[in-house]
């Protein structure tokens, strides 16, 4: 660090460091929030690997078809990001991207049957008439009670499948891992370190100009 010969010497550079306190906290904040994207990205691709996903951070049979399959898909990926806004009062916001699957990572799933063209709760309440009269198999009637009519259904298009076509999916749960707050919480003693350590060197270089 520099040192000041006089009090106007002094001055100038504690000018200097208030002009440059508005970048230097808006870094630090940057900083700070690169430690917690970095950690999400680990903590879901290790979670993730029990489902040896390709690529790395997938759901292995999210959104995947059989491989070479006319009309297949690319498993869904996992990633995350931040959003930084302002300087003197910087504010970082961390994004998951895309939601759902981060949902699925944090709060788990149930297992539930996803049948075209209706609401979830119609789809519920068809599924409990499905179970009631013995109909748990006949995916045309508990799709027409799932839409309330007793027309033609539209089914899913399943690229993959052996037909393409499906009544309903039948999707798998999966348990909650927390993966979004346990990585905030085990992140956060290192990101307010990289937070202070980028001020203090911000500092000492508006101080030795």
């Amino acid at each position: 660090m520099g040192s000041s010969r006089s009090g106007a010497d002094l001055a100038k550079k504690l000018t200097a460091v208030s002009k440059d306190l508005g970048r230097a906290n808006r870094q630090a904040v940057s900083a700070a929030a690169m430690q917690y994207k970095d950690e999400l990205l680990d903590n879901a691709e290790r979670d993730l690997d029990s489902r040896n996903p390709s690529p790395k951070r997938s759901f292995s049979r999210w959104g995947k078809d059989s491989k070479g399959m006319p009309g297949s898909r690319k498993a869904l990926q996992v990633s995350a990001g931040y959003d930084l806004r302002g300087y003197t009062n910087a504010v970082a916001k961390l994004k998951a991207r895309p939601q759902g699957p981060w949902k699925v990572l944090e709060y788990g799933l149930k297992d539930h049957n996803i049948i075209p063209g209706t609401t979830r709760t119609r789809a519920r309440n068809a599924e409990a008439f499905g179970a009631l009269f013995g109909l748990e198999n006949d995916t045309a009637t508990i799709a027409r009670a799932a839409r309330g009519v007793r027309g033609r259904v539209r089914p899913l298009r399943i690229p993959g499948s052996p037909t393409g076509y499906a009544m309903f999916a039948i999707v798998k749960g999966a348990k909650a891992k927390k993966t979004w707050s346990r990585s905030l919480a085990k992140r956060t003693p290192g990101a307010m370190r990289v937070f202070k350590s980028s001020h203090q060197r911000s500092l000492l270089r508006a101080l030795s100009r």
